[in-house]
């Protein structure tokens, strides 16, 4: 929630941000005040926004495949590295296992140019997980056409 709140600061200081094609230029007193501690900060912002080729990708289930006709929902994550079983998606993106599984795929994503995303170098370790691979959350998702697959993983 805060990751979205913090994407939609940055947005409403006056960038266009590309969310499922559509654009949003909303100017909140939020904004304002986080664009003037901006001019007085020398903080790394986590937030950027994808370039031309981006490529991210999303470890979950074949079964799920329908879920993404609309790209990434609204704060979903994504990884850089398109090359691991379940069990190491599990394990190095700290991903839960509701179904006690772990992933039985993976899902190539390739947003827009200028579609917003954080990002977290390190995944922190939850549900019992190591974590420690890199992880992209979108806060406005990554709308219709940007998510392919399935491809099944081991």
């Amino acid at each position: 929630m805060e990751a979205a709140a913090g994407a939609e600061a940055a947005a409403a200081a006056g960038a266009d941000v590309a969310w499922g094609g559509f654009e949003a230029t909303e100017l909140t007193e939020e904004a304002a005040g986080a664009e003037e501690a901006e001019a007085e900060s020398t903080a790394l912002s986590t937030y950027r926004t994808t370039s031309p080729g981006d490529t991210f990708y999303h470890y979950g289930y074949a079964e799920q495949a329908s879920s993404f006709e609309g790209g990434l929902n609204p704060g979903g994550y994504a990884t850089s590295v398109g090359d691991l079983s379940g069990a190491e998606a599990q394990s190095g993106l700290a991903l839960p296992t509701p179904s006690g599984m772990p992933p039985n795929a993976v899902y190539t994503v390739t947003p827009q140019p200028g579609t917003w995303v954080q990002v977290n170098p390190v995944t922190a370790p939850n549900f019992g997980q190591l974590g420690g691979l890199p992880e992209y959350q979108f806060p406005f998702g990554t709308g219709p056409g940007t998510v392919s697959g399935p491809s099944l993983i081991p």
